[in-house]
């Protein structure tokens, strides 16, 4: 079987999702199979996270104080059923000017913040407490707590995750090595 060079696989897998969602990727992580957990450094500065990389949806500024459902849905790489989905779980909550969907720059930071969660994981439950605790009126300091002891717990998890995934890839190895040394 043919190895492929990391750059191969991501300028691949960015193919396809251009292909597939018509528009470049926001961010991919690509995983070497011998550390498990690292993701590569970007591929000329396109489509891979990189190591230290904060957030993959970063809020850029802009002037604009509305956005209409295709202004956000290209700004992110969602589809607009997403946010169609977003708007009825409660989570935004645009405005309607006749048939039309107008965002506020309140409803697009919201935005961000669950395609950030859901990035990590954390269910839309645990998304919409977050938010919810953004209109407490006391600075986002509960907020902010919250979330950051919620990111530590989740990273908790996903560490547990990829020691086990590490146990399994070192069990394949060595069951591989095991079959050909008796061939």
């Amino acid at each position: 079987m043919a190895r492929h060079s990391k750059e191969w696989i991501v300028r691949q897998r960015c193919k396809l999702l251009r292909r597939k969602y018509n528009r470049a990727p926001i961010s991919i992580e690509i995983f070497d199979a011998a550390r498990i957990g690292t993701p590569t450094t970007s591929v000329g500065g396109v489509c891979v996270t990189e190591n230290n990389c904060v957030s993959t949806f970063p809020l850029k500024p802009t002037e604009a104080a509305s956005f209409t459902i295709g202004d956000l849905s290209r700004e992110f790489g969602v589809t607009t059923r997403a946010l169609r989905f977003y708007e009825e779980e409660g989570l935004i909550s645009p405005r309607r000017e006749g048939f039309a969907r107008i965002y506020s720059r309140r409803d697009r930071a919201r935005l961000v913040w669950i395609l950030r969660g859901k990035r990590v994981g954390f269910s839309l439950d645990d998304i919409a407490e977050l938010l919810d605790l953004y209109d407490l009126n006391d600075g986002r300091v509960k907020q902010k707590a919250v979330a950051a002891e919620r990111c530590r717990a989740r990273a908790d998890v996903l560490r547990g995750q990829i020691a086990g995934l590490q146990a399994s890839v070192a069990q394949l190895a060595q069951f591989a090595d095991t079959l050909e040394a008796q061939s």
